[in-house]
C-alpha cells in the first residue's frame, strides 16, 4: 500500500500510478477501496477535469498514512542497522 500511495502523489492518475509499481488499475482500484473500507475513510480524492487529465491526490488520511508508513520503514532501517553493527562487534570480539 505504501508503493501505492507514494505512485498516487508522484503521477496523479491512479492508471500511472498502477503502472509505477507493475500493477493492473484493476488492482490498484481494489486495494485502495479495501484499505479505505478499513479506515472508514478516503485514502485518495480523484478528480475528473473535462479535458484535462484526470488527476488524483491523496487525502488527508491517504497522506498522512503515507507519512506513517514512512516512519515504520525508517525505524526498521535504523533498527535493522543497529543490529547489524551489534552483530558485527559481537563476531570481531569472538575472533580475537
Amino acid at each position: 500500500m505504501c508503493r501505492i500511495l507514494q505512485a498516487v502523489d508522484k503521477t496523479g492518475p491512479i492508471k500511472s500510478a498502477a503502472s509505477e509499481v507493475g500493477r493492473s488499475y484493476r488492482f490498484v482500484w481494489g486495494r485502495l477501496k479495501e484499505v479505505e473500507e478499513s479506515f472508514g475513510a478516503p485514502l485518495v480524492d480523484a478528480q475528473v477535469g473535462g479535458a484535462r487529465e484526470r488527476r488524483s491526490s491523496l487525502t488527508p488520511t491517504g497522506r498522512a498514512l503515507l507519512e506513517s508508513f514512512v516512519r515504520l520503514q525508517n525505524t526498521m532501517h535504523e533498527a535493522s542497522d543497529a543490529c547489524a553493527t551489534e552483530l558485527r562487534r559481537t563476531l570481531r570480539r569472538k575472533a580475537r
